[in-house]
């Protein structure tokens, strides 16, 4: 997918650093490559890159994939990286965002939504309708016929820290 601006409405941010080797996407969701402690406002990371969830390692099928991009997703990037680039990206930590849903479907307010899985791999711009694996939850219906729904994202896996 091409850059997407995913943002309706912005609560917080944290800034990540990429790998010079990794490519990130405006709208990808994006996890951190090892554990690390990521500060929010702005703040450099202490440990681990920026990776978009597709690098995520395979666990073995659909659902393990699912589960893990929602163990290690932090947010949705707001900034690109291209390969070669080192610089830190704006995530969105804490945000009202539009997803695109993988196939037309109702969602209601509240039920959750899961990235996008295979048997091999997450995508990084997709999700799904699912309450097991949720890296955000809807907040206005969508119709059956719709691909877009707006959520909030259930992703805040970072350490506030001062410097």
């Amino acid at each position: 997918m091409s850059n997407v601006e995913r943002i309706a409405e912005l609560f917080e941010t944290a800034r990540v650093n990429v790998d010079s080797g990794v490519e990130i996407e405006m709208g990808d969701f994006v996890a951190i490559s090892e554990s690390a402690d990521v500060s929010a406002d702005n703040d450099q990371t202490n440990a681990g890159y920026a990776i978009p969830v597709s690098d995520i390692a395979d666990a073995g099928d659909t659902a393990a994939n699912r589960e893990a991009a929602a163990d290690q997703v932090i947010g949705i990037a707001m900034q690109e990286s291209k390969d070669g680039e080192t610089d830190a990206i704006l995530v969105a930590i804490r945000a009202k965002v539009k997803l695109t849903l993988n196939s037309a479907e109702a969602v209601e307010v509240g039920e959750g939504l899961e990235v996008h899985a295979d048997a091999d791999d997450c995508t990084d711009q997709k999700v799904i309708q699912g309450d097991t694996s949720p890296v955000a939850f809807a907040v206005e219906r969508c119709a059956s016929t719709e691909t877009t729904v707006y959520a909030t994202l259930a992703t805040c896996k970072f350490t506030n820290q001062t410097t």
